[in-house]
């Protein structure tokens, strides 16, 4: 008698859970597309993931519901990422994500040249839907996309570069970026041409003047030997951005960069989140903007340099932090101990105006680096180990942890972004 009294009561138990089926389809299709691209989202527009295997292939073999529900949502096939050799089965597959996708905008990276040329005859008549893409700064995907009309890719928004190639002729890239100046879609641009020799692009032939930066949303350039002058340049044209990241910012010997007491400051109304890699002062750079929205500042590869340049350096980052209405600044520090304690000596200029902030050391390949410092300055977060310290306004969150979600941090494709996850061997490269 007592089994059959415990048999009901687990069935009325039973009766009584929900289970993930019995969410609404459209809860569950929620639920499908965050899976399928929360790990691979960057707070930069034009990424697609790598992975195959978080494809939402596999989420169709779950069940009936779950097949149905993926097969009836194009938004999970817009993102079609081949990382593989050519295979006869890889581009049959991607007619299948092309397929499915309907009339959806598309992600697409076709930098990688032993993919190009099987996949560009398929997606090439696709590109009135491109809506995000990835390309190399030599090779056919790119003299394709030179030679499409200008009214070929009406949808484009984010467009980004990077380079595969040992060498990159300052020809293509003349005739890319007078290309883009055409494309009046474009929002969000990323430049990332570092990984060459030197000599085989010099920055000040480089002409990145027909880029249209006044009406991009999103600007990222790593361009190598970037002069701070020239980065000034730069970011006073982004008058529309929301977020704005520089890299490589390196001045010649000899040479010092503009002073910002010289000129009236530039307003930059729209800024909200501002990256910056520089071998000079950052307040040099800094010093020229009134940048009333900034929300979040990230320093990163601080120099050491003399204490005459900081204390100038001191009055610029101070003014234009005055300025702004920053949340957050995580400054991103070497492993040298004159470059750690000048980070220390910004976190301490900063102690009253930021509620947020964290100084990071990226882990070296060597022994870790242990940091000893006070209690009030650890990582709120429970056991956390990671080498950074600063303090925070939100309890129990790891320190630099993301602020909620903002305008820069949304790619086109979702309304959540994670911004920055806690893997130390990225956070040398991210931003």
């Amino acid at each position: 008698m007592t089994s059959g009294w415990d048999f009901l009561r687990a069935t009325q138990r039973k009766k009584n859970t929900i289970g993930i089926n019995d969410l609404p389809p459209d809860v569950l299709g929620e639920i499908f597309i965050l899976c399928a691209f929360e790990d691979e989202l960057w707070p930069f527009f034009a990424f697609v993931p790598d992975w195959m295997d978080r494809a939402p292939i596999k989420l169709t073999y779950v069940c009936r519901l779950w097949r149905f529900i993926c097969l009836s949502l194009p938004t999970l096939w817009v993102v079609t990422p081949f990382t593989v050799l050519p295979h006869p089965s890889c581009t049959s597959l991607l007619g299948r994500y092309l397929d499915r996708s309907g009339k959806t905008g598309l992600q697409l990276d076709i930098s990688d040249s032993s993919m190009s040329k099987a996949i560009l005859p398929i997606v090439l008549p696709q590109s009135y839907r491109w809506k995000a893409v990835i390309l190399p700064a030599e090779g056919p995907s790119m003299e394709e996309f030179l030679s499409l009309p200008p009214d070929s890719t009406p949808s484009l928004a984010a467009i980004a570069v990077r380079t595969t190639y040992p060498t990159v002729t300052q020809t293509t890239l003349s005739l890319f970026t007078s290309k883009i100046n055409d494309i009046s879609s474009l929002r969000q641009i990323s430049l990332h041409l570092i990984d060459h020799p030197a000599p085989h692009i010099n920055p000040n032939v480089l002409d990145l003047d027909p880029i249209p930066f006044e009406r991009m949303t999103h600007v990222k350039l790593c361009v190598k030997n970037l002069s701070s002058r020239e980065a000034t340049d730069i970011l006073q044209r982004c008058t529309s951005a929301v977020h704005v990241s520089i890299m490589m910012v390196l001045d010649p010997p000899g040479v010092q960069p503009p002073d910002p007491n010289s000129t009236p400051r530039i307003e930059l109304p729209h800024l909200k989140s501002l990256t910056v890699q520089s071998s000079t002062a950052v307040g040099s750079i800094l010093g020229h903007f009134s940048c009333p929205s900034l929300r979040r500042l990230y320093i990163r590869d601080l120099k050491p340099f003399t204490p005459s340049d900081y204390d100038e350096d001191e009055l610029n980052l101070t003014s234009f932090l005055d300025g702004t209405s920053l949340e957050q600044l995580i400054i991103c520090t070497g492993l040298r101990r004159v470059t750690w304690e000048w980070a220390l000596r910004y976190a301490r200029l900063c102690r009253e105006q930021v509620a947020n902030l964290e100084i990071r050391v990226v882990r070296p390949l060597g022994p870790r680096v242990e940091l000893f410092c006070s209690e009030q300055y650890r990582c709120p977060a429970a056991k956390c180990e990671l080498p950074h310290v600063g303090w925070s306004s939100r309890k129990g969150e790891h320190l630099g942890a993301p602020l909620r979600v903002t305008e820069w941090e949304e790619p086109f494709w979702t309304v959540f972004d994670p911004h920055e996850s806690l893997q130390w061997d990225d956070w040398g490269t991210r931003a």
